[in-house]
């Protein structure tokens, strides 16, 4: 404006600055007041929280409205669950947001677009899907709030990002040290022991068989000893390799081609078993493969048919409340033969054997798959691997598995003790007692049992004293109702001596894991005596000894060629083994694929020389992979809610002291004052 407009207009615009100065003042007494209008800090009214933010160490408050906006938005992006967090996850993400303002992050336009955009298959994000996303699906009063809460979500990821890469920066140091543990040597010395074959076992007797039914878990009991289901059922196949000629040419009419794709999938899939010397599939077996699927598709379209009929309204007047007819057998026998598969309706129950049996179609693992069928169920089995048919079948009538009691069960109870890997691997853990029973008579057990037992003593005078006392306790209670002397009743109710020494018994019981792990730094004394005796009366098989075994074996080991079949790799890559001390025993390990058990005794340990170390690139670059993993986990525990709320220390360096003035209100419609609903973004 020009000095002569001024002058000109002079009169007019001081009136106008008058009237607004007196104007401000009247409604704004303080410049607190003022802040507050336009958008700074909220008044005492509306105070919801404050907390410090950790990047610039400045108070910040939080306004009700502002918490109520953000906790709206995240259960929005969260689908409504709103019970997959509570408050502690909104102070969570308005404090980590203000750190990232404090540290200076920021977010464009651009930037939301293409984010928004990569999020979705390309072509996908249209100015109509993004309309939809934001006012529909994720309910935004308009796409400027939305926008505006997904720009301060990236705002907290990259924040979030930059402190875990911060915390996956890992030292020199670290990293040799890590390799150093991850690459340890063991000496290992190896007794081995062939498995017994089940049936070589002696039945124990009903007793002990008893006690090992009764000692399995319900769950587990209910599962394995059983009555098992049998089923009413119609099938229906068609042979893979049937001509098109002898289908129904209508029905194939109405299938979808066959793709290429299809048959290079499919060739991809049987070629270990039925093409291992074809590279690619040819001519003729593509044309092969390309019947095959036709085939499939028809059995596939045949069983969805049959399916969706089933799911259609009966025709004809319905009755109110009956039920319509179940469907039978015949039917579905009639409805597959129409679409070219050959049916059969096999008369009565069948079992596990009697489905095994089946011609044509029958297998071992067919009762398997028609477990948790009911009666009107259908099924349809694509083949797979060397099966050459595809089935259908149709459950018309199911006897329910049963449990067994010991007594109908006793042969399934027999073999499950006799493939039990305490009688299986018998050999092993007898020698494994032995190892135990010996280190009880070394001069140093003396006072380990002395000590355990004295406190086993202890316990059980103190549980026989405490039953004796209720025991008198409630003879003097009976007698005084009855009028009688209660020496003789309490001494009757008082454990006597069978019971007492039932309770030393368990108190000894229950420190016998104590017991064994003070005396197992002894077993190693009786190995070489013991070993030798194995093996001389040809209960071990051998003894191997392994020296130098990298902790990282297994890891250096992944090539193909590595034969993982072998007893040398199942105890070399065996995590059990490498936490072992020097002259410690591991339990027994069963090599299951070799059938055979073992014991290992830890003969030494060392690390590997520095040299190693500088030639292990590799290995390095693991170690510092590891560790930097490791850290960066370890600091999202710094990030969680109860953390960042806490005051900051030493111990807890993010934390943001949240000082919580109010409980929010009821929530309702809070980000609706900004735009128009039919508003676009300028990115999309």
């Amino acid at each position: 404006m020009s000095f002569a407009v001024f002058r000109k207009y002079e009169k007019p615009l001081l009136a106008v600055a008058v009237v607004f100065t007196v104007a401000v003042f009247a409604f704004f007494p303080s410049m607190g007041d003022i802040q507050d209008a336009v958008g700074g800090r909220p008044s005492a009214a509306d105070l919801m929280g404050s907390f410090t933010v950790a990047t610039t160490g400045e108070a910040h408050d939080v306004s009700l409205l502002d918490f109520r906006r953000a906790s709206q938005s995240l259960e929005r992006f969260r689908g409504g669950r709103s019970d997959d967090y509570d408050e502690a996850v909104v102070w969570r993400h308005l404090m980590l947001l203000e750190d990232a303002r404090g540290a200076g992050i920021r977010v464009t336009d651009a930037e939301i677009g293409n984010s928004l955009k990569s999020s979705f298959p390309p072509g996908t994000v249209t100015p109509e899907f993004y309309a939809s996303l934001w006012r529909d699906r994720l309910q935004f009063a308009s796409a400027r709030a939305f926008e505006q809460f997904f720009r301060e979500t990236l705002m907290v990821q990259r924040w979030v990002e930059a402190l875990e890469s911060g915390a996956r920066v890992v030292d020199a140091d670290s990293v040799y040290q890590r390799w150093r543990v991850d690459n340890e040597l063991f000496d290992l010395d190896v007794l081995v022991f062939a498995d017994a074959e089940p049936d070589s076992i002696a039945d124990p007797g009903d007793e002990q068989l008893l006690s090992f039914f009764d000692e399995m878990p319900d769950y587990l009991r209910e599962r394995r000893f059983v009555d098992p289901a049998r089923y009413d059922l119609a099938l229906a196949w068609v042979a893979l390799d049937a001509a098109s000629e002898n289908l129904p040419s209508e029905r194939l009419a109405e299938l979808p081609p066959v793709t290429e794709a299809e048959i290079d999938a499919r060739f991809k899939l049987l070629k270990p078993s039925r093409f291992p010397e074809l590279d690619e599939a040819d001519e003729d077996t593509r044309a092969l493969l390309r019947s095959e699927l036709l085939v499939i598709g028809l059995a596939t379209a045949a069983h969805r048919e049959w399916v969706a009929l089933g799911s259609k309204p009966v025709e004809g007047p319905v009755q109110e409340g009956v039920e319509p007819p179940p469907r039978t057998a015949q039917e579905f026998v009639d409805f597959m033969a129409s679409w070219g598969l050959t049916s059969d309706d096999p008369t009565g129950m069948l079992g596990p054997e009697e489905l095994e049996a089946l011609p044509e179609v029958g297998s071992p693992n067919l009762a398997a798959r028609l477990l948790n069928t009911r009666a009107g169920d259908s099924r349809y089995f694509k083949p797979y691997g060397e099966e050459t048919r595809a089935l259908v079948l149709f459950v018309e009538d199911v006897e329910a598995e049963t449990p067994l009691g010991f007594e109908d069960a006793r042969d399934q109870v027999l073999e499950a003790w006799r493939s039990d890997p305490v009688q299986v691997a018998g050999a092993a853990n007898d020698f494994r007692d032995e190892l135990k029973a010996r280190a009880r008579q070394v001069d140093e057990a003396a006072e380990v049992l002395a000590e355990f037992e004295q406190l086993a003593s202890d316990a059980a005078d103190e549980r026989i004293a405490a039953e004796t006392a209720a025991a008198e306790t409630a003879a003097a209670e009976t007698a005084a109702a009855e009028g009688s002397e209660s020496d003789d009743v309490a001494t009757l109710q008082a454990p006597d001596a069978e019971a007492q020494a039932a309770i030393r018994e368990e108190e000894l019981e229950a420190v016998a894991f104590d017991i064994q792990s003070r005396l197992a730094p002894y077993e190693h004394r009786a190995w070489d005596e013991l070993a030798e005796a194995a093996l001389a009366d040809g209960r071990a098989s051998e003894r191997v000894s392994f020296a130098a075994v990298s902790k990282s074996w297994r890891l250096q080991n992944t090539d193909a060629e590595v034969d993982r079949t072998t007893l040398e790799y199942y105890v070399k890559s065996n995590g059990r083994v490498f936490q072992l001390a020097v002259d410690t025993l591991s339990d027994v390990l069963r090599h299951i694929t070799a059938k055979q058990s073992v014991v290992v005794r830890v003969t030494a340990r060392a690390f590997p020389e520095m040299s190693v170390m500088l030639a292990d690139n590799e290995g390095m670059e693991k170690a510092r992979l590891r560790l930097s993993t490791t850290a960066a986990a370890e600091f999202q525990l710094e990030l969680l809610p109860e953390r960042l709320l806490a005051p900051r220390s030493d111990s807890n360096p993010w934390g943001h002291g949240l000082r919580v003035v109010r409980a929010p209100e009821p929530e309702g419609q809070v980000d609706g004052e900004a735009d128009a609903e039919g508003e676009q973004s300028s990115q999309m």
